[in-house]
């Protein structure tokens, strides 16, 4: 009884992004494996990578996995290309603030998230030569060698448009 709830509450459970200003997952209500629900006295511990879905512990999470593995996945490159695309929006629009409070909110793995041009917000900041920008991305630790499909690397992008500042 219980795998038919879980099975029926996957496909009638809205997608993991319920505020559409936020990549945050909303915190599920039931174990996805067995379908108990939260309560005072069992806390369900979320999957740490994709925060989709919930387990009331290990045991229900490891019967699950099989299941869960290629939405997991999905659910996470989902997650990483809306993070960087909102990362790469700071850039391109100038948004100092607004660069550090996704970085804060999101990790500093985000940092080196490709957006749906496969571009990460670094290379953009210096191929538009915002150095303020590369030195926050820098030291929040994104990539200074990640190249895009064509090998272009941030530091390349900055010295092909004569921004020797970022270069240095």
């Amino acid at each position: 009884m219980s795998s038919l709830r879980t099975v029926i509450s996957r496909l009638y459970s809205p997608l993991p992004f319920t505020d559409p200003m936020s990549t945050t997952a909303a915190t599920p209500s039931t174990c996805a494996a067995c379908g108990e629900a939260a309560s005072a006295t069992l806390k369900l511990q979320t999957c740490n990578a994709c925060r989709s879905v919930a387990y009331c512990g290990r045991d229900c999470q490891l019967a699950d996995w099989r299941q869960h593995k290629r939405r997991c996945k999905e659910i996470k490159a989902e997650r990483s290309a809306e993070v960087a695309r909102r990362i790469t929006k700071a850039v391109e629009d100038r948004d100092l603030t607004r660069l550090k409070q996704l970085i804060v909110i999101e990790g500093e793995a985000s940092v080196d998230a490709l957006d749906e041009h496969g571009q990460t917000a670094l290379l953009v900041a210096a191929s538009e030569g915002l150095f303020d920008f590369v030195v926050v991305l820098a030291d929040k630790g994104a990539n200074l060698d990640l190249a895009t499909e064509s090998g272009a690397t941030p530091v390349f992008m900055a010295a092909q448009n004569g921004h020797q500042e970022v270069v240095r």
